[in-house]
């Protein structure tokens, strides 16, 4: 052997071990196919190069030779695919040559398109004898006897290290796997004892200011409002005027009343002055001093009735009433309600709670108001009175009837409104969080 051969053997080996160095060093399945189909190339030439991972005919490439990456939906990927899994089903021991009549008839066509005429497969096999994938090589010159020996060797480097890439691929996925299983396990936990917290049952209600003891400013007479003198909501002080009843008819028979009343005293006075001359005037004297007092009374009962169509505020307090053009020209009987005479100091809640939502609740549950107009400001207040038997709510909901009582100094205006939120007793969590679902299943499952 001379000189010549010699040195160009040692390269050889050179480069074979500088690529199973760099074979051993990549860090993953993609850095070493990226060795593989284009560093190989310093140990034996080569145009075309299809690194292969999978057994028994299913598997996927990974590297193809000049390309950064494998364009997984090109055509040349699709079926050079096809043609790994072909030579991986023969399961190859060695490196072997595969012309174009070795494949099968249905790959035959394409390869004109895709490889040169001369390839070479080596199988990539993990020390246990299982499959690991393959090397596909391709060229226009045939391959030689010694070049199949040194690829063989570093097809079996290649599988050492695609081998342990995997191994411990899976190992990262196992303990990936347990530590999420940990966790999760540890979350479960967590739940299934945080759903043993005791917390309070709270449910949602509308809720409304409503005077407390409030004074109602009925109808004092059978009659039709003519005016009303105040606005909803307007601070009034005792003996302001509130309502004119319409006194047309009243003012007609007080005339009337005084006419006859009149009338009474003048008769009653001709028969006094007859009496001394006249026996019979004397006689009827008694019967029209009867009338005159007769006639007296219903004048001050008349007067009474139209002093009392002028309706005036007995004490200070806010007017609560539906509206005042809907009153006005309002035909109304005696002991009607008209309106509300509310001291704005002393109120307290109204709530409508859902036969649906109802809870058990005692005197002294605490209430919280957040009112529609002032969100950010929340009320205290305690239940002190809970209706026993439901009813429509104003907003035709079927409800029981609530109150509480404000705490502390501190109280909102009549009339506003919110939405009321009532702290129960105190249950596990679950059953704050299941209530309404198990409410709703139970009749279906007839329970």
């Amino acid at each position: 052997m001379s000189t010549q051969d010699n040195g160009a053997g040692a390269r050889g080996l050179a480069n074979l071990l500088l690529l199973q160095d760099r074979i051993r060093d990549a860090d993953s399945r993609a850095a070493l196919g990226a060795v593989v189909v284009n560093d190989t190339r310093i140990i034996v030439p080569f145009d075309i190069a299809v690194f292969w991972q999978g057994e028994r005919g299913r598997g996927d490439v990974l590297a193809v030779s000049n390309l950064p990456e494998p364009e997984r939906q090109s055509a040349f990927t699709l079926w050079s695919k096809k043609l790994c899994g072909h030579l991986s089903r023969a399961r190859h021991q060695s490196p072997t040559r595969v012309e174009v009549e070795d494949i099968d008839q249905s790959l035959q066509v394409d390869w004109p398109h895709y490889l040169p005429a001369h390839s070479l497969w080596l199988p990539l096999r993990a020390p246990g004898g299982y499959d690991l994938g393959g090397l596909l090589l391709s060229r226009s010159k045939a391959w030689q006897d010694e070049e199949l020996r040194v690829l063989d060797r570093l097809a079996k480097s290649t599988a050492f290290s695609l081998e342990f890439l995997m191994r411990r691929r899976r190992r990262r996925h196992l303990l990936r796997n347990r530590k999420r299983f940990l966790l999760a396990g540890i979350g479960v936990a967590a739940i299934a004892a945080a759903m043993f917290i005791k917390v309070p049952l709270t449910i949602l209600a509308p809720a409304e200011v409503v005077p407390l003891d409030p004074y109602v400013v009925r109808a004092p007479l059978r009659g039709v409002v003519e005016t009303v003198d105040v606005e909803a909501n307007q601070t009034v002080k005792a003996g302001d005027s509130l309502v004119h009843m319409d006194a047309t008819q009243l003012e007609t028979d007080l005339a009337v009343a005084r006419q006859e009343y009149e009338i009474a005293i003048a008769e009653y006075r001709r028969a006094q002055q007859a009496a001394s001359s006249d026996r019979e005037s004397s006689s009827q004297m008694q019967v029209l001093l009867s009338r005159v007092h007769q006639k007296n009374a219903e004048l001050d009962y008349i007067t009474n009735q139209l002093a009392r169509a002028d309706i005036k505020a007995p004490q200070d307090g806010v007017v609560i009433l539906p509206g005042r053009t809907e009153m006005e020209g309002l035909p109304v009987s005696q002991g009607e309600r008209l309106m509300v005479l509310a001291d704005p100091k002393s109120v307290e809640m109204e709530l409508w709670l859902p036969v649906k939502d109802r809870i058990p609740l005692h005197d002294d549950n605490r209430v919280v108001l957040f009112l529609n107009v002032e969100p950010d400001h929340p009320y205290e207040a305690k239940i002190h009175l809970v209706d026993f038997q439901a009813k429509n709510s104003p907003a035709g909901v079927l409800s029981f009837r609530a109150r509480a009582s404000f705490e502390g100094k501190d109280r909102p205006r009549v009339g506003l409104r919110g939405v009321a939120k009532i702290y129960g007793d105190d249950v596990p969590l679950y059953v704050l969080l299941f209530r309404r679902p198990w409410a709703a299943l139970r009749p279906w499952l007839e329970l």
